[in-house]
């Protein structure tokens, strides 16, 4: 396994003995600068986990670095994932995964074409991902559950947006790695902090990480994704709360006083959503525009649109300090892209282009 350094990881500082249970494989760029929009606001801040890798940046490079290493535990030399066609996770998981020498499918389902979709499918072509369409959420949830790799030890399986009890812990470092940046001055305490919800990794981790950090934060989670795929909740407070309990019995393991941690009870705000994963909304298309007008910033329409809405209007609402965490990658990709060859990829996916 790749060697994984620790000591600028403050969850580890916090808690050393959880180091040799959670090893890490270090690909992110850390810590994320946090900055004020003044433009916007001064009680406007901002969590820039857009530029967490140099290549590829957003939310999954920080679950990926605890995953990693149970891929190389496990000897796999392919990596199956599921995702939208546009997905996000998609393109972390393949470059990741191209790093070091694995193999990557993707199986996808569908969501509206945007130029957003188009551009990640040709970032997903260019590090070589091997991309399946299933149509539905369903049909690619059934691929994905009895894919004929669960009989090949050496394929491993991530689910949607690289969430587990063990990427949780990607965010409660997070927090800490946050925490940090108050106790230097580098930004005050946020009163809230606002975040696209998905596969709730992320939200999870925020939680528990300021419940251990004791840090009195509300985090506002912005529901982008439906609540449930058939019977299965998803983008459901019981999933994220199963999440958090999960990883808080990881962290049992090592540290039995917090067995009896209260746990957070998390909430999704359903408002801002809109109905359909990936579709428009008004307040969404808004808030993107004024981001780049205002504050140069380079959002989308599926996840971190709609929750800088739902930032605006936290803004609005108080003057106390709210701080906007940013999940979706702002590196300039237009090289790698410009050496993608598409016209190769399967019939389906040549709508989105």
């Amino acid at each position: 396994m790749p060697h994984s350094h620790i000591a600028n990881r403050p969850l580890f500082i916090r808690y050393p003995e959880l180091a040799a249970q959670l090893p890490i494989v270090n690909v992110a760029d850390l810590p994320t600068p946090v900055e004020n929009l003044h433009r916007i606001s001064g009680h406007a801040w901002i969590k820039r986990d857009d530029i967490s890798h140099p290549e590829y940046g957003g939310n999954k490079v920080r679950k990926l670095e605890f995953l990693l290493p149970e891929i190389f535990a496990a000897k796999a030399t392919k990596v199956v994932t599921i995702g939208a066609v546009g997905t996000n996770s998609g393109v972390a998981a393949a470059m990741i995964c191209r790093k070091f020498g694995l193999a990557c499918e993707i199986i996808t389902f569908d969501q509206p074409a945007s130029s957003t979709v188009a551009h990640n499918l040709k970032l997903m072509n260019y590090y070589d991902a091997d991309l399946v369409y299933r149509n539905s959420p369903l049909r690619s949830a059934l691929q994905f559950y009895i894919h004929p790799g669960r009989l090949q030890p050496k394929t491993h399986f991530l689910f949607a947006g690289c969430t587990s009890p063990t990427s949780v812990f990607g965010y409660v470092n997070a927090i800490f790695e946050l925490k940090e940046q108050i106790d230097l001055g580098l930004c005050p305490l946020p009163r809230t902090i606002v975040v696209a919800t998905g596969s709730g990794a992320t939200t999870a981790g925020l939680m528990l990480g300021c419940a251990l950090a004791q840090l009195p934060i509300h985090i506002k989670a912005i529901q982008v994704a439906p609540a449930f795929v058939g019977p299965v909740p998803v983008c459901h407070p019981a999933y994220i709360a199963r999440l958090i309990s999960a990883a808080t019995a990881i962290l049992s393991r090592s540290y039995p006083q917090y067995k009896s941690l209260r746990l957070p009870e998390p909430k999704l705000d359903s408002q801002y959503y809109g109905g359909t994963y990936g579709g428009k909304t008004e307040a969404g298309v808004r808030a993107v525009e004024f981001a780049a007008k205002k504050a140069g910033l380079a959002l989308e329409q599926t996840y971190t649109g709609k929750a800088f809405a739902a930032f605006l209007d936290e803004l609005d609402a108080s003057p106390e300090p709210c701080m906007f965490w940013h999940t979706y990658n702002s590196q300039d990709t237009a090289a790698l892209i410009a050496r993608s060859e598409t016209t190769a990829l399967a019939s389906p996916f040549q709508h989105y282009l």
